[in-house]
């Protein structure tokens, strides 16, 4: 499978929060797609308190200054920073509301990934449509991302448990 270029979108991504979920789950998925050779970068929130640019174990992050209110307040610099990037999927960590958003995210023109409690939903444009599309190397890492998911929900589970993992 070829290597793709992946633009995840989550707010409040940073190192302290690293430990608590939703943030813990969305950088060991980030992680093991970078490990997959996929080319990836979070798409945070928390300019211009953090710098723009920076890394958190190796994930490339990029800061705006709001991801998280749906609608977005600055939608457009989300828009044209995932447009610089462009590529061949978002992932968003939305909540169930953001299923309401669906023209917003149509805007993107992009296909998206919806990361909603541990489950994957799928929100299709009418110009990118996940289901029946030609979009088989999208489909493919979707399956791959399923199993880094269960593996991480594995692996919290066992931390929590107290089962220690060399990291």
């Amino acid at each position: 499978m070829k290597a793709l270029r992946i633009a995840l979108i989550a707010f409040n991504y940073r190192v302290e929060n690293l430990r608590l979920l939703p943030w813990r789950y969305i950088h060991e998925v980030s992680k093991q797609l970078l490990k997959l050779n996929h080319e990836m970068v979070v798409i945070t929130d928390g300019y211009p308190e953090l710098p723009r640019k920076n890394s958190i174990e190796n994930v490339p992050v990029i800061r705006l200054r709001h991801v998280k209110h749906f609608p977005p307040r600055d939608f457009d610099e989300i828009a044209a920073t995932v447009a610089r990037i462009d590529p061949d999927v978002v992932l968003w960590l939305m909540g169930l509301t953001s299923f309401f958003q669906r023209r917003l995210f149509e805007r993107l023109e992009y296909p998206i990934v919806a990361l909603v409690e541990s489950r994957i939903g799928v929100i299709a444009s009418d110009s990118v449509d996940l289901h029946y599309g030609g979009l088989d190397n999208v489909r493919a890492v979707l399956d791959e991302l399923e199993a880094h998911i269960n593996a991480t929900r594995t692996f919290i589970a066992e931390c929590e448990m107290g089962i220690k993992h060399e990291l």
